[in-house]
């Protein structure tokens, strides 16, 4: 959220002016403040103080050409227990589009994007080709699960093994078995996918993880 060069500045800064002493969250807060021009006055009740995970999906129109005539991220809030209110965060996103680049799913276009609310514009892909793949959270920069358009899950679901960034492959797997669990995919689908997928998976920890999650 704040940035990885701004948070290492205000980590830096916190040492130095607390060394040898006692603090507080809010000290840490302060310093990463100051390093990003962020406020996170209310980043703490928000991350630390409830439970559960939002989701992030995206909403779109489509120009008759194939591009985007508007994009948004809709975001759900996590199922809450009773008396709890759901609660909607801020999350820092990047957003991947891959296409086919001889025979392989490459990202071609990569952008960095604030989500807050329950809907966020994205203006940046306004007029943008719709890819073959679209991806919400590339880079595992927040904490949420994430949802596939029609047209990208269909992609993923087909050409898993073709995705050539391995980081890119592990957020698309577990996608893929979140949609299955909250019964938004068929069981057989995801079962598909499995077997379309698997033997090109390069990653042991996600062939091990994802055969766990088949069994079950």
């Amino acid at each position: 959220w704040v940035g990885e060069d701004e948070f290492l500045q205000g980590v830096r800064e916190y040492f130095a002016k607390h060394a040898w002493g006692n603090t507080e969250l809010t000290d840490l807060l302060t310093e990463l403040s100051a390093a990003s021009g962020r406020d996170l006055s209310d980043w703490t009740s928000q991350w630390l103080e409830t439970a559960g995970v939002n989701t992030l999906l995206p909403d779109f129109d489509l120009n008759a050409d194939g591009t985007y005539a508007r994009f948004a991220v809709t975001q759900l809030p996590p199922t809450s227990p009773a008396g709890l209110e759901p609660i909607l965060r801020s999350h820092r996103i990047a957003i991947g589009l891959y296409s086919d680049v001889n025979g392989h799913l490459e990202p071609i276009k990569r952008i960095e994007v604030d989500i807050t609310g329950a809907s966020s514009d994205v203006p940046e892909l306004i007029g943008v080709q719709q890819p073959d793949l679209i991806l919400l959270n590339d880079g595992d920069l927040t904490f949420a699960k994430i949802r596939l358009d029609q047209r990208s899950a269909q992609t993923s679901a087909e050409r898993m093994g073709d995705v050539t960034d391995s980081l890119a492959r592990a957020l698309l797997w577990g996608a893929a078995w979140d949609m299955t669990r909250d019964a938004e995919l068929a069981t057989r689908d995801y079962v598909a996918t499995v077997i379309s997928g698997i033997p090109r998976e390069l990653s042991i920890g996600v062939v091990q993880q994802t055969l766990r999650q088949v069994r079950a």
